[in-house]
């Protein structure tokens, strides 16, 4: 899709390639429930974020940026009270996932003269990997694989950004629309996260 996308626009426009990384604080959604009754407190984890970007200049306000990228996304769940699959009080569960992401950004330039970017897109996402640790009074007890996992996420981004010469700055922040889970029934688990990236494009 990367490639594609690229070649197939290059014709009638100026593409550049780049390369970007950049660190996110991220988090999942939880439900009221969890807050009501002190069962649970959702907290931001960092991760880095590594990947490769082409920049396809449309018009002078307008380009698009589709992505191939490696991010690292997760959370830190605080137990409140004891719960029903024998987590003690205060334990603290700490979950990471690895997604390889595509993102198609949209690119919009309020002026022609400056590097300032107004920017939004779509996501999809594939999960490759998912680990979670639980730990009490940060003394580490288990290491587990969630075996509940969906495969694919999806969900679009939003953000503002800065071009200078060959240096690319973006910070966005994304929504996820898919539970991260199979066996949820309600809505929550779907990723949230801020992320502040530096590329060079050549």
């Amino acid at each position: 899709m990367f490639l594609v996308l690229a070649t197939a626009m290059s014709v009638s426009a100026q593409v550049s390639f780049g390369a970007h990384l950049g660190l996110g604080l991220t988090n999942v959604t939880s439900p009221d429930l969890f807050h009501q009754y002190d069962l649970a407190d959702f907290k931001y984890k960092f991760g880095p974020k590594i990947g490769v970007y082409s920049t396809i200049e449309v018009c002078g306000f307008m380009s698009v940026q589709p992505e191939l990228n490696v991010t690292w996304r997760g959370y830190k769940d605080v137990i409140g009270l004891a719960d029903n699959v024998g987590l003690p009080a205060n334990a603290t569960v700490k979950t990471t996932s690895i997604y390889g992401e595509i993102p198609v950004m949209f690119k919009f330039y309020p002026s022609t003269s400056c590097g300032f970017n107004l920017q939004v897109g779509p996501q999809v996402g594939v999960l490759l990997s998912r680990e979670s640790s639980i730990s009490v009074d940060l003394e580490d007890l288990i290491d587990i694989t969630p075996e509940d996992n969906r495969t694919i996420d999806f969900g679009f981004n939003f953000g503002l950004g800065y071009s200078y010469n060959h240096w690319d700055v973006d910070l966005r922040y994304y929504l996820g629309m898919v539970k991260t889970y199979t066996t949820t029934t309600i809505d929550h688990y779907q990723n949230r996260g801020f992320e502040l990236m530096v590329g060079y494009n050549f």
